[in-house]
């Protein structure tokens, strides 16, 4: 079992490689023209209203055209090669373990 330092080193770690992924991802899908460049102003007036308001139900609707591209990216990535199914296995796993933590701190 990790200590405080080490337990709050190796979740931060985890975080920026997870967002560096993320940021590779979207980039990628962008090149490949399964998102445009609307889809990507879209995603990113959202990701700004969600940190002013707070997550709604209300920005899921409006980029989930967007979140199914980059899942169907996703997947035909991952039957490709297996480096990109293990690197997006990792993305998958840090997104669990982001719930987990958002989740106790919220005490949900």
């Amino acid at each position: 079992m990790m200590s405080g330092h080490a337990y709050s080193r190796t979740l931060r770690v985890h975080s920026l490689s997870r967002a560096a992924l993320g940021r590779l991802i979207l980039e990628s899908c962008q090149e490949d023209g399964r998102l445009s460049a609307s889809n990507m102003e879209t995603l990113q007036k959202c990701y700004e209203k969600i940190f002013e308001d707070g997550p709604s139900e209300e920005y899921f609707h409006q980029v989930e055209e967007s979140l199914q591209a980059v899942s169907s990216w996703m997947t035909a990535k991952g039957e490709k090669s297996c480096t990109s199914k293990q690197w997006l296995n990792y993305f998958r796993h840090t997104a669990i373990i982001h719930d987990f933590v958002r989740a106790e701190r919220a005490g949900d």
